[in-house]
């Protein structure tokens, strides 16, 4: 690839996660922890423990297996995207909501991505 081309698709990718850290702090600061409800702890739930055994259950259907099937795995077990609350707050559609389900989910990914690239080193 062309230099010319080459360097600013470097640095808007060097930027990216400059800002992708910037609103994800953002969001980590939006929210205040209360009022979780039983859709609240289901999401987060499903987020970190039913969208894994899914994903165990699919790749072990496929019959996949080595370091593409590690990665699927432990992809599955990161915590709710920080684009979901960013477009709740855009469209103003419980945006509260949302924040707690990042923060609360990032804060527990701590625990269960650890499990997990245990889990994937021992299945895979």
């Amino acid at each position: 690839m062309p230099s010319f081309l080459w360097s600013p698709l470097e640095n808007a990718a060097n930027a990216f996660l400059a800002f992708a850290l910037l609103t994800l702090g953002a969001q980590v600061a939006y929210p205040a922890l209360k009022n979780f409800t039983f859709i609240f702890h289901l999401s987060v739930l499903g987020r970190l423990v039913f969208s894994p055994i899914l994903a165990l259950a699919i790749l072990l259907i496929l019959g996949m297996d080595g370091t593409i099937a590690q990665a699927l795995f432990i992809a599955s077990f990161f915590p709710m995207s920080r684009n979901s609350a960013l477009f709740a707050l855009i469209y103003d559609n419980y945006p509260d909501y949302a924040g707690q389900g990042v923060l609360v989910s990032t804060l527990l990914s701590s625990i269960t991505v650890t499990i997990v690239v245990y889990l994937a080193e021992v299945i895979f």
